[in-house]
């Protein structure tokens, strides 16, 4: 089937032909083809065997560093191993799913017994974090605008909002690292939950500030 849902106005609007060539463009669009998924396989071996290297290394990397440099290797902006339509099919399918999934992992790290004594200065580093964070990159790109080929000549309001976007993203953390560190490391405590919870609500946050 189709691996996104088919979006089309009414029936009435479309012939039958017309109708065919949406969905024929849509499933050559959202799903990746042979090649892109042998390329990805063939990544993810590789990511999962430079990991291994780097963790052995005597500096003790991480997992995580290893996905992520094979990932921008494979990229197509160094080997060009996916291109970017490639990334773009592969998307669909990985990063919504990913999500799911890695919302429910940080919901597992949550242990009530370890947040007792810590929500109130968890709430008191999410606030601080958020405040400082938003209104420094706000400031600075707004103030920056004028000079930035992205909002150079554009009115003050399309600035500002521009400034806005800018600072929610630069909110926004990486639950996924957090995760993979804590799940590797066997972290547990107050600390690693204090940590996880700033992550996760900082992204909630963002969620809010968007909308």
């Amino acid at each position: 089937g189709v691996c996104r849902p088919l979006f089309v106005g009414p029936a009435h609007e479309l012939s039958g032909t017309r109708f065919f060539q949406q969905l024929l463009s849509r499933r050559s669009m959202s799903c990746p083809t042979a090649r892109t998924a042998a390329a990805f396989a063939f990544a993810s071996v590789a990511a999962s065997t430079l990991a291994s290297v780097g963790r052995s290394s005597p500096l003790g990397l991480p997992l995580i560093t290893g996905y992520l440099v094979a990932g921008a290797a494979a990229g197509p902006y160094v080997l060009g191993m996916l291109t970017h339509d490639d990334c773009t099919s592969l998307a669909d399918l990985i990063n919504n799913d990913a999500m799911g999934f890695i919302g429910f992992s940080a919901g597992t790290k949550f242990l009530l017994s370890d947040m007792e004594g810590t929500i109130q200065p968890t709430l008191v580093l999410l606030t601080a974090l958020v405040l400082v964070t938003y209104g420094l990159v706000g400031s600075c790109f707004y103030f920056a605008a004028p000079y930035l080929p992205l909002t150079a000549g554009q009115t003050p309001e399309v600035q500002l909002a521009t400034s806005m976007v800018i600072a929610c993203l630069a909110v926004a953390r990486s639950p996924s690292s957090a995760i993979a560190l804590i799940t590797e490391l066997g972290a547990r405590g107050a600390f690693t939950t204090m940590t996880l919870s700033l992550t996760v609500l900082t992204d909630v946050i963002v969620v809010v500030l968007f909308a």
